[in-house]
């Protein structure tokens, strides 16, 4: 189980989900008004549940596992990559706990405390990839999209988890883009800096749900006519960059066997 469901679960949801935030019953049927919010519950619950936990959970596993393995007297990477890896993903969970105490559902201090743990998430993670194994894990994605389907969930509005994924759905189409053990991506500087970039291109697509939230659709919709492109091509771009390296990589491992 990747990231998302596939064709055509994740796409019947998202539509369903697209036409509860945009449609609104005739006013003879506002008897049955309270049904598809209670299906959207459902929904996001079930997707939640069987998707993004045990999501979470597999990669938190696998972190558990890492750290029973001896810990190394030198990093795989130095501290300068780790900085960039962690600096480059915070975006996401600042704008998603703004949303949050915009919208009323925190106040200031319990959104910065999200936002404080969710980039914890990710920065603990490097940590240990850093001293203890460095094949990549993917858990704060998972986080990530968790925290926004709760904000579409308090919200009613499932565009708010939509238009955060959608764009993460059509980067996956990216040839051996979900590849991220065998891109090789933390196991020397250039990867790790490369991967910084697609931790940028992310922070943009995650960043203009705000503008969804603070200037409605229109906006978000022109945004995403230039951020879905772009990121697609700079990460079709930089995923044959990072091919090309751990292939290189492995000739020269080769070579010296």
């Amino acid at each position: 189980m990747g990231l998302f469901p596939g064709w055509p679960v994740d796409h019947v949801l998202f539509a369903m989900g697209a036409c509860y935030s945009l449609l609104s019953l005739p006013g003879a049927l506002g008897l049955f008004a309270g049904v598809p919010s209670a299906v959207m519950l459902a929904v996001a619950v079930f997707y939640s549940l069987y998707y993004l936990v045990p999501g979470f959970i597999r990669g938190a596993s696998t972190m558990k596992n890492y750290l029973g393995k001896e810990c190394r007297t030198e990093p795989f990477f130095n501290w300068k990559c780790y900085y960039c890896l962690c600096a480059s993903e915070s975006a996401t969970p600042i704008v998603c706990a703004a949303m949050f105490y915009d919208a009323g559902w925190m106040c200031a201090s319990v959104a910065i405390l999200l936002a404080t743990f969710l980039n914890l998430l990710g920065y603990v993670k490097y940590l240990i990839q850093m001293w203890y194994d460095h094949e990549y894990v993917a858990t704060s994605i998972f986080a990530y999209l968790l925290s926004f389907m709760i904000l579409a969930v308090c919200q009613r509005d499932p565009l708010y988890f939509i238009l955060m994924s959608y764009p993460f759905m059509v980067l996956v189409r990216v040839p051996k883009y979900a590849d991220m053990r065998g891109r090789k991506i933390l196991f020397d500087e250039a990867s790790i800096l490369l991967h910084c970039t697609d931790h940028l291109i992310h922070g943009i697509i995650t960043c203009s749900v705000g503008i969804y939230h603070f200037c409605g659709l229109p906006a978000i919709l022109i945004a995403h006519a230039f951020v879905v492109p772009m990121g697609y091509f700079i990460s079709d771009g930089t995923t044959r960059i990072q091919q090309r390296l751990a292939n290189a990589d492995a000739a020269e491992s080769c070579k010296c066997k």
